[in-house]
């Protein structure tokens, strides 16, 4: 977990092993090191939910120590038989007092079709809630049609676009009525 969530929260996810996510996977903290080194062995996963840029950028030392202060890593771990794998991987960060960003995710494709996406992101909300973190945030590629169904699934919705210089990214969060923010309608669907 990231010097940020401890500082602000008292959230030490380095004092808990790993979060369960089902019977066979569960999230577990790493280093944001380890994170780029996954990043950098899998690019095309990478790129599929990534700007390219971002992934080509040298990772400087002020990149590295920001992904330090700021992100919270996690493997995302198989397990069977006794056996682990690594199936993917997550970063995410705290976007402000009460709402938590989701940056990245990752799934190897022997992984994928398991509604990971949805279930990590239900299985965060709960426990960041423990916490007084009540939104979930993040931005997603027009293209990534899958992200989006897996975002809505996990009860997110469009509340707008954001535009970049590589492009449009549409914004989705899980604002409750009862905090959303004025003038912000959600749509129905995202897709």
């Amino acid at each position: 977990m990231s010097r940020l969530s401890k500082v602000v929260f008292g959230i030490d996810l380095n004092k808990i092993d790993f979060l369960q996510i089902n019977d066979l996977y569960k999230l577990k903290p790493v280093s944001s090191k380890f994170a780029f080194a996954w990043v950098k062995k899998y690019p095309k996963i990478a790129l599929d939910t990534t700007d390219p840029k971002i992934i080509a950028q040298h990772l400087s030392h002020e990149k590295m120590k920001y992904y330090d202060e700021v992100c919270d890593c996690f493997a995302i771990v198989f397990s069977n038989n006794g056996t682990e794998e690594i199936a993917g991987l997550f970063v995410s960060n705290l976007s402000d007092w009460d709402s938590y960003y989701f940056r990245y995710i990752g799934i190897l494709p022997q992984h994928r079709g398991n509604h990971l996406q949805v279930m990590i992101m239900q299985r965060l909300h709960e426990f960041l809630g423990k916490y007084g973190i009540q939104k979930i945030r993040a931005h997603v590629k027009p293209e990534n049609f899958t992200s989006l169904k897996n975002s809505a699934r996990a009860g997110l919705k469009k509340i707008g676009i954001t535009n970049t210089p590589t492009g449009p990214l549409i914004e989705i969060a899980n604002y409750p009525e009862s905090i959303q923010p004025k003038g912000v309608k959600h749509e129905k669907e995202i897709c």
